[in-house]
């Protein structure tokens, strides 16, 4: 009945942002089958489909050799960190766990912390584990050079959310849904716009 108090209301705003971050999701989703089946040759598309075949193969087309700096190996031939982030980047937190079991024995803590974040419903870590998260991003990944995994743990445990993170978010959408992820887990924690 009273349109100005549903709008402001912190369902309806979690709604939305919910939305939001699906759209951006699915829309790279998109975007990243079309690059593929337009390059099918340079993906060297295969194995079982799926979220993971298909990052994989983005990232053959995306990042075609190796590069500096990426940190805690690689996983058929991509960098660890970034088959994660493009995973999360299209929505599948489930493709990203795939990932993170293939390669935990290189990612120490990290496994339990997304573990956690994948099975909360409000996509949030608990106090106790976003401390100690932040504490080892601040200690040892602040200034990483694999850009991906910084993304990653800032994404996770909400770490240094000013950082625009240009190197992997170079279009708007990837700026956006950046953003967008990170608000989330600020309407959830009861905040409103």
């Amino acid at each position: 009945k009273d349109t100005l108090k549903s709008r402001t209301s912190v369902e309806i705003q979690m709604a939305f942002v919910r939305q939001a971050l699906s759209f951006l999701e699915n829309r790279y989703r998109n975007f990243t089958m079309g690059t593929v089946f337009g390059n099918l040759h340079q993906a060297q598309l295969g194995g079982v489909p799926g979220t993971y075949q298909l990052v994989r193969s983005f990232l053959n087309i995306k990042l075609p050799g190796p590069l500096p700096g990426m940190q805690d190996g690689e996983i058929e031939g991509q960098p660890v960190w970034a088959v994660i982030y493009y995973c999360l980047r299209c929505g599948d937190l489930n493709a990203a766990m795939q990932v993170v079991n293939r390669a935990q024995h290189q990612l120490g803590d990290f496994k339990s912390w997304f573990q956690e974040y994948m099975n909360s419903p409000d996509k949030r870590l608990s106090p106790t584990s976003e401390n100690k998260l932040r504490l080892h991003y601040r200690r040892a990944l602040r200034n990483s050079a694999d850009p991906y995994k910084r993304a990653v743990y800032c994404l996770i445990g909400k770490c240094d959310v000013n950082d625009n993170h240009g190197e992997v978010a170079d279009k708007t959408d990837d700026y956006l849904w950046l953003k967008v992820a990170h608000w989330f887990v600020s309407f959830s924690a009861g905040a409103t716009v």
